[in-house]
């Protein structure tokens, strides 16, 4: 996403209060607690959602709303990639692709209806937090403002020298103005 960096959150618990996003003047940040995926992961994952299931159990479906969140966020190997890069993920499991498509499928298998209140809601997004957050990601990506200066500033200024060369540049117009301001009305 343009604009948007991905942070590693350095606590070491794994709940909603440790995800959470900024939208700042040129970019935002997206923060998230630090993942080790090895073997025994996928089982623990499909462990806690099959418990968040169980109809006796009272939650508010928040690792069920996280993986949905996370299944939002990871498409293919090359967002794995960007995430791994960040620090958010460490991958002992295998490739990328692997954890890709762990995501994927957690995203598929989770249910998308509940009876609840004699009424059907949807299970996944119960979760206020999810929500809160997945809105604010929108509201940042679609306001065209930031997006657009995020797009410059990664094209444009991809290096410090571009920046030096660009600040060079402003500062040489604005003494040639005043040179010629001077020149038009002297003393």
């Amino acid at each position: 996403m343009v604009g948007i960096r991905v942070k590693p959150n350095k606590t070491d618990a794994w709940t909603w209060s440790n995800v959470s996003f900024k939208s700042k003047w040129l970019s935002g940040e997206l923060r998230l607690p630090i993942f080790l995926f090895n073997d025994v992961t996928p089982y623990f994952f499909r462990n806690l959602i099959a418990y968040e299931m169980c109809p006796d159990v009272r939650y508010n479906y928040e690792c069920c709303s996280f993986f949905t969140f996370m299944d939002s966020l990871v498409d293919n190997a090359e967002d794995v990639k960007e995430l791994r890069l960040a620090g958010v993920f460490q991958n002992l499991l295998g490739s990328d692709e692997e954890l890709a498509k762990l995501f994927n499928d957690l995203g598929d298998d989770l249910p998308t209806k509940m009876y609840c209140n004699n009424s059907y809601t949807n299970a996944v997004a119960y979760s206020r937090k999810y929500l809160l957050i997945k809105i604010q990601i929108e509201k940042h990506y679609t306001n065209k403002w930031k997006t657009w200066l995020a797009q410059a500033y990664n094209t444009h200024f991809n290096t410090p020298w571009a920046m030096i060369a660009f600040l060079a540049a402003m500062l040489a117009l604005v003494l040639t103005f005043i040179q010629t301001w001077c020149a038009i009305y002297p003393k």
